[in-house]
């Protein structure tokens, strides 16, 4: 059986491998999406253990994607995690679906250190 695993979804391609390897020496796999209808499929697929997710991107963006997710049974399990350069764009109802939200720019080890507060190692 495959480890459980960590999505991250942002539209920075530099971000994704950067987190990827913050992330990589933990016990999860760590996959990565570079648009958010891209990472729901592959949510789909394979329910996360954690999503990360970027919240300006393209269509849809990580609010968008949030409230899909949270509203799917099917992921009731799945933590999320969002990063935003805007903290204010985060409505308070918004902000209370999520697990986390950190704010960009986000240092590889801060990533490390949340994604461990969050889901253990």
């Amino acid at each position: 059986m495959a480890a459980p695993s960590i999505l991250i979804i942002d539209d920075e391609p530099d971000l994704l491998e950067l987190f990827r390897a913050a992330l990589r020496k933990l016990r999860y796999r760590v996959l990565t999406a570079s648009r958010g209808d891209v990472g729901w499929q592959m949510m789909q697929e394979e329910p996360p253990v954690l999503v990360i997710l970027d919240v300006a991107m393209p269509y849809p963006d990580g609010l968008e994607l949030l409230r899909v997710v949270r509203a799917d049974a099917r992921f009731d399990a799945t933590r999320v995690m969002i990063l935003t350069a805007v903290p204010s764009r985060v409505s308070k109802d918004d902000a209370a679906l999520v697990d986390v939200m950190l704010s960009k720019p986000v240092t590889p080890r801060a990533l490390e250190q949340a994604v461990v507060n969050l889901i253990g190692m």
